[in-house]
Formats: C-alpha cells, sequence, structure tokens
C-alpha cells in the first residue's frame, strides 16, 4: 500500500510543476527510506509525458525562496561574538596569531 501512494504522491508533484529535486526532497520527507533520485524524476517526467499528460518540460512553478529558518540563532549570535572578537582585537593592534589566541581566550 505505501509504494502506491509513495508512486501517486510523486505523480501529482511532477504534474502540480515542482521540479526534480524539490520532489525528491519531499518524497524523502514524506517517505523515510525513499531511494528517489533526480534522474528517476526526470525518467518518471519524460514517461507521463509519453502517456499523453501534460508536463512542465523545465518546471518552474512554484518557486520557493531560501528559508534559513533552520540555523540556530544562538549559532549566529556565537558566530557574531567571535567576528565582534577578532575586531576587537584587531583594533587592539594584535598580530594575527595574537588575536586569534585572544578570540579563543574570550569567546
Amino acid at each position: 500500500m505505501e509504494s502506491t501512494s509513495y508512486g501517486w504522491r510523486m505523480r501529482q508533484l511532477i504534474l502540480d510543476g515542482y521540479a526534480n529535486r524539490a520532489v525528491v526532497r519531499m518524497l524523502r520527507r514524506e517517505f523515510p527510506g525513499c531511494r528517489a533520485t533526480a534522474g528517476s524524476i526526470a525518467s518518471k517526467r519524460s514517461n507521463l509525458r509519453r502517456e499523453g499528460q501534460e508536463v512542465v518540460s523545465s518546471p518552474q512553478a512554484p518557486k520557493q525562496r531560501a528559508n534559513y529558518s533552520h540555523v540556530n540563532s544562538s549559532a549566529l549570535a556565537a558566530v557574531q561574538t567571535i567576528i565582534d572578537l577578532a575586531i576587537e582585537a584587531i583594533d587592539a593592534g594584535f598580530n594575527k596569531e595574537d588575536a586569534a589566541a585572544w578570540v579563543r581566550l574570550n569567546a
């Protein structure tokens, strides 16, 4: 039953106009252990076209912007702290090695 829903979902995503890589990402998220590749999706897209389905040849829609919400804000804050410490050390006149040591001590 699961393989049927997997195949149906793949077909639905392709016909909805998603790009091959996007289809792979969504299938892998919905079906753990999925072994789909962009190449296998391209092959399925070609087969659907041969069957007479209206399939977008070079998918453009729907486009998604990069989403960085998964980036941990505390990690970003730590990186910013290190950058601030490095700038402070350089402004204080440390050479490169001493500045690196000072950042390691204070980070």
